[in-house]
């Protein structure tokens, strides 16, 4: 009754599901399969449809229930279970009670049904015994139960090859095996996702798995085997001890002897592909990293400004800068490699196996530019986790270089491993641009390298170190090498230091001397010179408070009421100032009896001195010459590298200005310019002055030298610029050059100041002097008269300024120089004046003269000497202290030198 009822509501309950081609398939051996589809779709007697049971369902009566049909079966079972020979027919209900409850989607009873079956004792053949566990993981395949199915699968093809199979089948035993990897949670397919064991079935898949490598090689497919061991060490690493690892790599190892492991993928005889298994872990790769060429072999791009580009009036505008602003992808390389040259990728990786890994090969893989790769072999320790290794290649093309994995040739196998496929990476592929080939220099210096140098470039290839004293100059050669491939065709050269403003003072060279070396062709050489100059203060700033505390210039005329030169400045570095303050050594200067000699009537100078050397006072620059080169295809797409040498130059000191002042010169166009030296060296030092005079200065003591100088004109000068005029006239025009044993320089006035009374001394006086004595014209030289005699003197003054001159007096003085440092200004009873010897001057107008005459009576016999000048109250014309104190300073213009009367 329940057959019958089954029969009528279930007439599909055998039904198989189509077969789907597989193309390894023959299509004989598909109609086969078809055929036999078709033959097992129902469970209808033959010559009954199904459909016309179907039709005609609703007219069939005393059908069972579902549940009524259960009960049936469950009646049936348990009676043909009190009998021992009906084993056979109790099966088969069991069988078709679970079909017909699996159709009525009753799970559990279903399986209770089947867990009957399976404890039924039976007396069968092994391949009945296998037939029957297959069946078993049929029925629970279909129930869902697939870890079951997948025991049952396993167990039938275990009895493939039992020992008690007079005829094992390897071939169905492997195949049967090859069908319960899904109910174990495996794949052949080691890259398929939610596989191998994530879910504590570790341990019953790599027993699987090994019973997958036992049966290949039992098969005689060594391929295979060596393909399922390699699968079983890639996925199920994590799962295994030490020990196992070490054991199931030497295994791979052997299996590999037989048949290296390629990565190409199997057919099988039923159609089945197997696919290729890299091994990814081993070694574990934990950093890949491009490494960009070192900073002088970086390749670089012209900037091209676009004329277009919007100029905002805003230092800052949060519109322009987001208007083009594109996201930076992870998968393209922030650098370019060059073509021919040697490029890297550095990687960590690490070894998880106890035993010492060998890679017989490791290189990278690429794709577009053709590239060159580099096989490499090393061995990594055993468990070593952080393991240094770097792999090389050389493009052979400009274009795009798409790296996009590497290769692999380790326990006999070969992997050919994809980015996307390594954990540490976050891009599937790494994308790197190619520049052109270009020219590679080679930077030698004639000077010895720096030990050391706090540089600001990081394209620094080599170094010079260099001593000199300030004012000396020395060279340096550079000799430039091409070892590139391409020839260098364009060459500039620059010097950068971001600290010292004085770098274009020291350093020098001649662009004309390297251009006309170009091009540098590949293996050949170029040479040129940096001129090192030692730049350095002379003259320092002045140090007020020491002029409080020196007392004024020694070098003055006359008798302290009248002061021919204003004092003169100290030195302007405070700290050898104040070492002059602090000492007590005093020495005489030679140079005085020299500047006396030159027609100045001077006091004895003597000097404070240091105790030590001045040394301490070095300076050390540093620099980078900075070499932008190109030429050969990588200059014509506007690419270029750079390189640099560090230079590091001390500046020690040779000598000081520690004082100057102006004197009046020997003719009315000339004045002296007296400079107080000081030898900081420790040697004698020569000094050559004046164009031919010499004077030896022992070491770190002091002399003073006078260097005449032509005055300098102020006509065409601004006002108000006087003085920066002058100091630059003297800066042009005094050369002082000093020797020592090793070496010589040259100093300069670079920096020197002047007070309102030195200009008027040094630039040409406004005011044109003509004055006649007796009718003929005033002479440098005596001047001889008698006692008592009359002399007339007139005076012509004349204008030169662009601006009228206003309330000028002029003046006569009459004195007698001892010449033993003081002068006699009081001659009211040995001379007399016939009319005014000062007279006020309203205003001399731009171009115009004034005229005076006067006369002379001398009653005493000697030398006497008359000197002549203008003064002029000028509130425009103040110093800062005269200003404070709102009184106006007086400028005054001499007819130099005096006037020398004899009177006999």
């Amino acid at each position: 009754m329940s057959a019958a009822s089954v029969t009528i509501l279930y007439p599909y309950i055998r039904r198989s599901p189509t077969l789907q081609r597989n193309s390894s398939l023959q299509c004989m051996e598909l109609v086969k399969f078809k055929n036999l589809a078709m033959s097992s779709a129902n469970s209808l007697p033959p010559g009954l449809d199904p459909a016309e049971l179907n039709s005609s369902k609703g007219s069939i009566k005393n059908c069972l229930s579902q549940r009524e049909i259960q009960e049936k079966y469950q009646e049936a079972v348990s009676h043909y279970g009190k009998y021992r020979q009906a084993g056979v027919i109790e099966t088969e209900a069991s069988i078709k009670a679970a079909l017909v409850l699996i159709e009525q989607k009753q799970i559990l009873p279903a399986a209770d049904f089947l867990q009957n079956a399976v404890f039924i004792s039976l007396q069968l053949t092994e391949e009945e015994k296998m037939q029957r566990f297959n069946a078993l993981s049929d029925l629970y395949s279909r129930l869902g139960f697939h870890r079951k199915a997948a025991f049952f699968k396993r167990v039938a093809a275990m009895r493939c090859v039992s020992p008690s199979n007079p005829h094992p089948n390897w071939n169905l035993c492997h195949s049967l095996l090859l069908q319960l990897l899904d109910g174990y949670n495996l794949s052949i397919d080691p890259n398929e996702p939610d596989k191998f064991g994530y879910y504590g079935w570790a341990r019953l898949q790599i027993q699987v798995l090994q019973e997958l490598v036992g049966t290949a090689k039992k098969k005689g497919n060594n391929s295979l085997a060596t393909r399922h061991m390699t699968l079983l060490l890639h996925t199920m690493l994590p799962h295994l001890n030490p020990a196992e690892r070490g054991e199931f790599s030497m295994q791979l190892e052997m299996l590999s002897k037989d048949s290296e492991g390629i990565p190409t993928p199997i057919a099988l005889e039923n159609g089945l592909i197997v696919p290729p298994v890299h091994l990814s872990i081993i070694p574990l790769v934990k950093v890949f990293k491009l490494i960009q060429p070192t900073p002088h072999l970086r390749p670089e791009k012209v900037e091209v400004k676009n004329p277009t580009d919007e100029i905002s009036p805003f230092v800052y505008t949060p519109f322009v800068g987001n208007r083009d602003r594109v996201a930076k992808d992870a998968s393209k390389a922030d650098f370019c490699w060059v073509e021919g040259e040697l490029c890297e990728v550095n990687m960590i990786l690490e070894n998880p196996l106890p035993i010492e890994l060998r890679l017989s090969s490791i290189c990278l893989i690429t794709e577009g530019v053709s590239f060159h790769v580099n096989s490499n072999v090393i061995s990594i320790p055993a468990e070593s986790t952080m393991f240094p290794a770097t792999l090389t290649g050389t493009p052979l093309g400009p274009g795009n270089l798409r790296i996009s994995g590497y290769s692999t040739y380790t326990l006999g196998v070969k992997s050919n491993i994809r980015l996307k496929n390594v954990r540490a990476m976050k891009c599937p592929h790494i994308d790197v641009e190619i520049v052109a080939a270009l020219p590679l220099i080679e930077v030698e210096t004639s000077k010895p390298k720096s030990e050391f140098f706090s540089s600001f470039s990081d394209s620094i290839v080599t170094s010079a170190s260099v001593s000199v004293l300030m004012g000396e100059s020395q060279e340096c050669s550079i000799t430039l090498t091409n070892i590139g491939k391409v020839p260098i065709e364009t060459l500039e050269i620059s010097i950068d230091s971001r600290i010292d403003k004085r770098i274009s003072e020291i350093f020098s060279w001649s662009d004309e001397n390297l251009q006309s070396q170009l091009p540098i062709q590949p293996g050949t050489s170029a040479n040129f010179t940096v001129y090192i100059y030692g730049a350095g203060d002379f003259i320092g700033q002045p140090d007020y408070q020491a002029c409080d505390t020196i007392s004024t210039s020694s070098l003055q005329t006359g008798n302290t009421n009248s002061i021919d030169g204003p004092s003169s400045l100290p030195s302007r570095l405070g700290a050898i100032s104040e070492r002059l303050r602090s000492s007590t050594k005093r020495t005489e200067s030679s140079a005085s009896r020299s500047s006396a000699k030159s027609g100045g009537s001077f006091n004895s100078f003597s000097m404070i001195t240091p105790k030590t050397s001045m040394t301490s006072f070095s300076k050390t620059y540093e620099a980078v010459l900075k070499l932008k080169y190109s030429g050969g295809p990588g200059r014509h797409t506007g690419h270029y590298r750079c390189c640099g040498v560090a230079l590091n130059v001390e500046v020690a000191p040779a000598l000081y200005i520690t004082k100057w002042d102006t004197l009046p010169g020997e003719s009315p166009s000339q004045f002296y310019i007296v400079l107080d030296i000081y030898n900081a060296s420790q040697h004698e030092m020569e000094l050559n002055y004046a164009g031919t005079k010499k004077i030896l200065v022992e070491k770190l003591e002091s002399c003073r030298i006078p260097i005449p100088l032509d005055k300098c004109s102020v006509a065409e000068i601004e006002k108000g610029k006087e003085e920066a005029a002058c100091c630059q006239h003297i800066v042009n025009n005094v050369d002082v050059k000093w020797i020592l044993p090793d070496c010589s320089g040259k100093a300069t006035l670079e920096g020197i100041r002047l007070t309102p009374e030195m200009v008027q001394l040094a630039t040409v006086s406004p005011i044109e002097w003509e004055i006649t004595i007796n009718g003929e014209m005033a002479k440098p030289e005596e001047m001889h008269f008698e006692t008592g005699e009359m002399i007339n003197v007139d005076v012509c003054l004349k204008n030169h300024m662009r601006d009228e001159l206003q309330d000028v007096q002029l003046s006569l003085a009459f004195y007698q120089d001892y010449q033993n440092g003081r002068c006699n200004y009081r001659l009211d009873s040995r001379v007399a004046v016939i009319g005014n010897d000062s007279v006020i001057i309203p205003q001399i107008g731009p171009g115009n003269s004034f005229q005076h005459s006067l006369s002379l009576i001398f009653f005493v016999s000697g030398l006497y000497k008359v000197d002549f000048k203008c003064n002029r109250k000028d509130m425009n014309t103040l110093s800062a202290d005269t200003k404070i104190q709102g009184s106006p300073q007086q400028l005054a213009w001499k007819y130099n030198p005096p006037l020398d009367f004899q009177i006999n």
